[in-house]
């Protein structure tokens, strides 16, 4: 059995740590350099979380969309009727794009 000595140990146990040093500077390099590339996404991002938060809080309140549309009813009951046809047309074609990618 030929088995390594005190010294080849410790340079194996030196590389590795080099080894371990050299791929922790590359983790810190890749992260900053996703970073700067994500930036650009950062506002649409944002923007999304912020639709995400407002949808959350109608559903959590139906009341309000529903105040409103009677408010809108009451005001202007024309423009009323044409927005109501047209959300009703675009849910049906929503729902019927949903079972069409379903089948």
């Amino acid at each position: 059995m030929n088995l390594p000595s005190p010294a080849e140990k410790l340079s194996r146990r030196q590389a590795v740590l080099l080894r371990q040093q050299a791929l922790l500077a590359r983790s810190a390099a890749l992260r900053e350099e996703l970073a700067l590339q994500l930036q650009p996404l950062e506002p649409p991002l944002v923007l999304a979380g912020r639709v995400q938060e407002a949808w959350h809080w109608l559903r959590a309140r139906p009341e309000v969309p529903l105040a409103i549309a009677v408010g809108l009813l009451l005001v202007r009951p024309r423009r009323a009727l044409r927005w109501s046809r047209a959300l009703w047309r675009g849910w049906r074609r929503w729902r019927r794009l949903q079972y069409w990618l379903q089948a």
